[in-house]
Protein backbone atom coordinates (compact mmCIF):
# COMPACT_ATOMS: atom_id res chain seq x y z
CA UNK A 1 0.00 0.00 0.00
CA UNK A 2 1.92 3.60 -0.95
CA UNK A 3 2.50 6.01 1.81
CA UNK A 4 2.02 9.63 0.48
CA UNK A 5 4.12 12.36 1.48
CA UNK A 6 2.74 16.12 1.14
CA UNK A 7 4.39 19.33 1.47
CA UNK A 8 2.45 22.07 1.11
CA UNK A 9 4.78 25.67 0.38
CA UNK A 10 4.14 29.22 -0.25
CA UNK A 11 4.52 28.41 -3.83
CA UNK A 12 4.55 24.99 -4.40
CA UNK A 13 2.99 22.11 -3.18
CA UNK A 14 4.66 18.63 -3.65
CA UNK A 15 3.25 15.38 -3.52
CA UNK A 16 5.31 12.04 -3.51
CA UNK A 17 4.70 8.28 -2.85
CA UNK A 18 7.51 7.02 -0.59
CA UNK A 19 9.07 3.85 0.04
CA UNK A 20 9.85 2.15 3.41
CA UNK A 21 12.88 3.04 2.63
CA UNK A 22 12.44 6.68 2.19
CA UNK A 23 13.35 7.16 -1.46
CA UNK A 24 10.42 9.06 -3.12
CA UNK A 25 8.98 6.92 -6.09
CA UNK A 26 7.09 9.68 -7.94
CA UNK A 27 6.07 13.30 -7.73
CA UNK A 28 3.43 15.87 -8.66
CA UNK A 29 4.22 19.47 -7.68
CA UNK A 30 1.49 22.06 -9.00
CA UNK A 31 1.57 26.02 -7.40
CA UNK A 32 -0.26 27.11 -4.06
CA UNK A 33 -1.00 30.34 -5.33
CA UNK A 34 -1.33 31.80 -1.97
CA UNK A 35 -4.58 33.82 -2.98
CA UNK A 36 -6.92 30.78 -2.83
CA UNK A 37 -8.32 29.00 0.05
CA UNK A 38 -7.40 26.18 1.77
CA UNK A 39 -10.49 23.87 0.16
CA UNK A 40 -9.52 24.94 -3.69
CA UNK A 41 -5.62 23.88 -2.70
CA UNK A 42 -6.85 20.48 -1.01
CA UNK A 43 -8.91 19.93 -3.48
CA UNK A 44 -5.99 19.97 -6.02
CA UNK A 45 -3.73 18.02 -3.12
CA UNK A 46 -6.60 15.34 -3.16
CA UNK A 47 -7.25 14.87 -6.87
CA UNK A 48 -3.73 14.31 -7.42
CA UNK A 49 -3.34 11.67 -4.31
CA UNK A 50 -6.44 9.44 -5.82
CA UNK A 51 -4.77 10.24 -9.65
CA UNK A 52 -1.17 9.12 -8.30
CA UNK A 53 -2.53 5.72 -5.85
CA UNK A 54 -4.84 4.11 -8.21
CA UNK A 55 -6.51 3.02 -5.12
CA UNK A 56 -3.35 2.04 -3.59
CA UNK A 57 -2.98 4.37 -0.22
CA UNK A 58 -2.53 3.66 3.19
CA UNK A 59 -1.31 6.50 4.58
CA UNK A 60 -0.80 10.70 3.96
CA UNK A 61 1.65 12.84 6.14
CA UNK A 62 1.22 16.20 5.77
CA UNK A 63 3.93 19.10 5.76
CA UNK A 64 1.57 22.73 6.35
CA UNK A 65 2.79 25.82 6.54
CA UNK A 66 1.87 28.74 8.76
CA UNK A 67 -1.32 30.22 8.52
CA UNK A 68 1.23 33.71 8.03
CA UNK A 69 2.66 32.55 4.63
CA UNK A 70 -1.68 32.07 3.55
CA UNK A 71 -3.11 35.64 4.81
CA UNK A 72 -6.91 34.59 2.90
CA UNK A 73 -7.32 31.47 4.94
CA UNK A 74 -9.70 30.71 7.52
CA UNK A 75 -8.10 29.96 10.22
CA UNK A 76 -11.11 27.70 11.40
CA UNK A 77 -10.14 25.42 9.05
CA UNK A 78 -7.59 23.30 9.16
CA UNK A 79 -5.30 21.36 6.43
CA UNK A 80 -6.32 18.16 8.32
CA UNK A 81 -10.21 18.59 8.82
CA UNK A 82 -10.34 19.82 4.96
CA UNK A 83 -8.41 16.65 3.77
CA UNK A 84 -10.19 14.32 5.62
CA UNK A 85 -13.42 14.94 3.66
CA UNK A 86 -11.15 12.92 1.02
CA UNK A 87 -10.19 10.76 2.56
CA UNK A 88 -12.38 9.82 5.60
CA UNK A 89 -10.92 6.47 6.58
CA UNK A 90 -7.43 6.77 5.69
CA UNK A 91 -4.65 7.73 8.32
CA UNK A 92 -3.13 10.61 7.85
CA UNK A 93 -0.80 13.26 10.34
CA UNK A 94 -0.22 16.83 9.59
CA UNK A 95 2.89 18.75 10.90
CA UNK A 96 4.75 22.06 10.17
CA UNK A 97 6.34 21.82 7.12
CA UNK A 98 9.56 23.40 8.33
CA UNK A 99 9.57 20.36 11.74
CA UNK A 100 8.64 17.86 8.40
CA UNK A 101 12.09 19.05 7.13
CA UNK A 102 13.96 19.19 10.39
CA UNK A 103 13.19 15.93 11.10
CA UNK A 104 14.37 14.64 7.71
CA UNK A 105 17.48 16.38 7.89
CA UNK A 106 18.27 15.12 11.25
CA UNK A 107 17.61 11.64 10.75
CA UNK A 108 18.89 11.36 6.95
CA UNK A 109 20.76 14.38 5.82
CA UNK A 110 23.32 16.91 7.45
CA UNK A 111 21.86 16.59 10.86
CA UNK A 112 23.25 13.67 11.44
CA UNK A 113 25.20 13.19 15.11
CA UNK A 114 23.73 16.69 16.14
CA UNK A 115 21.21 16.03 18.96
CA UNK A 116 20.78 19.78 19.54
CA UNK A 117 20.08 21.06 16.06
CA UNK A 118 18.04 23.41 14.31
CA UNK A 119 16.50 24.28 10.91
CA UNK A 120 15.53 27.06 8.86
CA UNK A 121 14.11 27.21 5.58
CA UNK A 122 14.79 30.08 3.72
CA UNK A 123 12.12 29.89 0.74
CA UNK A 124 8.84 31.85 0.53
CA UNK A 125 8.51 32.38 3.86
CA UNK A 126 11.65 32.14 6.79
CA UNK A 127 10.41 28.76 8.58
CA UNK A 128 12.10 26.81 11.39
CA UNK A 129 12.21 23.28 13.29
CA UNK A 130 14.57 22.67 16.40
CA UNK A 131 15.59 19.53 17.63
CA UNK A 132 16.49 19.30 21.79
CA UNK A 133 18.19 16.20 23.13
CA UNK A 134 17.54 14.23 20.15
CA UNK A 135 13.94 15.08 19.52
CA UNK A 136 11.63 17.39 17.74
CA UNK A 137 10.15 20.61 19.84
CA UNK A 138 6.66 20.12 18.03
CA UNK A 139 5.55 23.06 18.22
CA UNK A 140 5.30 25.61 15.62
CA UNK A 141 8.38 27.24 15.75
CA UNK A 142 7.70 30.35 14.01
CA UNK A 143 11.57 31.97 13.77
CA UNK A 144 11.08 33.72 10.65
CA UNK A 145 9.06 35.91 12.47
CA UNK A 146 11.50 37.22 15.34
CA UNK A 147 12.04 40.27 15.56
CA UNK A 148 15.74 41.15 14.26
CA UNK A 149 15.40 44.67 13.89
CA UNK A 150 13.47 47.16 15.45
CA UNK A 151 11.06 49.57 13.32
CA UNK A 152 12.66 47.34 10.36
CA UNK A 153 11.32 45.95 7.21
CA UNK A 154 7.54 45.46 7.02
CA UNK A 155 6.80 41.60 6.92
CA UNK A 156 3.99 39.40 5.49
CA UNK A 157 2.70 39.05 8.62
CA UNK A 158 1.96 42.85 9.79
CA UNK A 159 4.59 43.19 11.64
CA UNK A 160 8.12 44.96 11.16
CA UNK A 161 11.39 43.51 11.56
CA UNK A 162 10.98 40.01 11.28
CA UNK A 163 13.62 38.09 9.84
CA UNK A 164 11.49 36.87 6.65
CA UNK A 165 11.16 40.22 6.26
CA UNK A 166 15.72 40.06 5.03
CA UNK A 167 15.78 36.25 4.60
CA UNK A 168 13.30 35.02 2.50
CA UNK A 169 14.26 34.50 -0.68
CA UNK A 170 11.95 37.29 -1.95
CA UNK A 171 13.98 39.72 0.24
CA UNK A 172 17.15 38.46 -0.72
CA UNK A 173 16.54 38.57 -4.32
CA UNK A 174 15.43 41.88 -4.07
CA UNK A 175 18.36 43.24 -1.74
CA UNK A 176 20.67 45.53 -3.34
CA UNK A 177 23.47 44.29 -1.46
CA UNK A 178 23.49 41.39 1.08
CA UNK A 179 24.89 42.94 3.98
CA UNK A 180 21.03 42.99 6.61
CA UNK A 181 20.71 39.37 5.07
CA UNK A 182 23.94 38.27 6.51
CA UNK A 183 23.78 40.25 9.68
CA UNK A 184 20.01 39.47 10.64
CA UNK A 185 20.66 35.54 9.91
CA UNK A 186 23.65 35.48 11.65
CA UNK A 187 22.13 37.49 14.92
CA UNK A 188 19.36 35.28 14.70
CA UNK A 189 21.75 32.32 14.99
CA UNK A 190 23.64 33.45 17.42
CA UNK A 191 20.83 34.13 19.76
CA UNK A 192 19.30 31.05 19.15
CA UNK A 193 22.26 29.16 20.40
CA UNK A 194 22.29 31.10 23.26
CA UNK A 195 18.80 29.99 24.04
CA UNK A 196 19.35 26.58 22.92
CA UNK A 197 22.70 25.40 22.82
CA UNK A 198 22.81 24.35 19.20
CA UNK A 199 25.16 22.28 18.08
CA UNK A 200 24.54 22.69 14.19
CA UNK A 201 22.69 25.08 11.73
CA UNK A 202 20.72 23.44 8.71
CA UNK A 203 20.00 26.01 6.06
CA UNK A 204 17.63 24.50 3.68
CA UNK A 205 14.54 25.84 1.32
CA UNK A 206 15.19 27.32 -1.78
CA UNK A 207 17.91 29.57 -1.39
CA UNK A 208 19.96 27.33 -0.11
CA UNK A 209 20.23 26.47 -3.80
CA UNK A 210 22.91 29.16 -3.98
CA UNK A 211 25.35 26.68 -2.35
CA UNK A 212 27.95 27.79 0.18
CA UNK A 213 28.83 31.10 -0.87
CA UNK A 214 25.44 31.97 0.69
CA UNK A 215 26.92 30.52 4.52
CA UNK A 216 30.06 32.22 4.58
CA UNK A 217 30.02 35.24 5.15
CA UNK A 218 27.34 34.44 7.73
CA UNK A 219 29.98 31.73 9.57
CA UNK A 220 32.40 34.71 9.33
CA UNK A 221 30.22 36.66 11.26
CA UNK A 222 29.13 34.30 13.84
CA UNK A 223 32.43 33.30 14.29
CA UNK A 224 32.89 36.70 15.41
CA UNK A 225 30.81 36.61 18.22
CA UNK A 226 31.92 33.21 19.48
CA UNK A 227 35.47 34.41 19.56
CA UNK A 228 36.16 33.75 23.05
CA UNK A 229 33.77 30.65 23.33
CA UNK A 230 33.80 27.11 22.34
CA UNK A 231 30.10 26.29 21.67
CA UNK A 232 29.83 28.19 18.30
CA UNK A 233 27.64 26.30 16.11
CA UNK A 234 27.86 24.36 12.61
CA UNK A 235 26.27 26.32 10.05
CA UNK A 236 25.65 23.60 7.26
CA UNK A 237 23.68 23.51 3.74
CA UNK A 238 20.76 20.64 3.93
CA UNK A 239 21.17 17.45 1.84
CA UNK A 240 17.84 15.74 1.75
CA UNK A 241 16.12 16.70 -1.38
CA UNK A 242 12.62 16.75 -0.79
CA UNK A 243 13.14 16.73 3.05
CA UNK A 244 9.35 17.85 3.33
CA UNK A 245 7.92 15.31 1.48
CA UNK A 246 9.96 12.40 2.93
CA UNK A 247 9.73 14.17 7.15
CA UNK A 248 6.30 13.82 7.08
CA UNK A 249 5.90 10.70 6.43
CA UNK A 250 8.69 9.85 9.04
CA UNK A 251 6.64 11.95 11.72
Amino acid sequence: MSRFGVDIGGTTVKIGIVSDAGEILEKQIFDTRNERTISEIVKEIALNIIRMAKGDLSYIGVGAPSFFNFPNIDRSSSWHKELARYFPNIEMSVHNDAECACWAEYKLGAGIGYDNMIMLTLGTGVGGGVIIDGKLLDKPCELGHIIVCNDGKQCTCGRKGCLEAYASANAYNNAKNKDDFNKYMSQSIVSLTNIFETEAFIIGGGLANIGESLLEPIRELVKENFKNRSNAPQILLAEVADSGIIGAIML
